[in-house]
């Protein structure tokens, strides 16, 4: 999964959104985005299929409240 986090974050900057992505202790990844729906709904997308070497086995989402004060797209380490 070398990349993902990296892939993900510029795609998500593409599509003008905030929020992180980061590395769980178990292996997962774990993401937080907000913007206009139709960029959340294909940022999910492209989650759902990620960079060419990655093998993606799922996407869970689950709808939060608005945040404010998000930043631009990070990597969260």
């Amino acid at each position: 999964m070398v990349g993902f986090r990296a892939y993900a974050a510029r795609r998500a900057d593409e599509l003008g959104l905030v929020g992180w992505i980061r590395n769980r202790p178990d292996g997962r990844l774990e993401a937080v985005a907000q913007g206009k729906e139709a960029a959340v709904v294909d940022f999910l997308r492209f989650l759902g299929e990620g960079p060419p070497a990655a093998r993606v086995e799922r996407v869970e989402v689950t709808e939060e409240p608005v945040q404010d004060g998000l930043p631009p797209f990070t990597i969260d380490v």
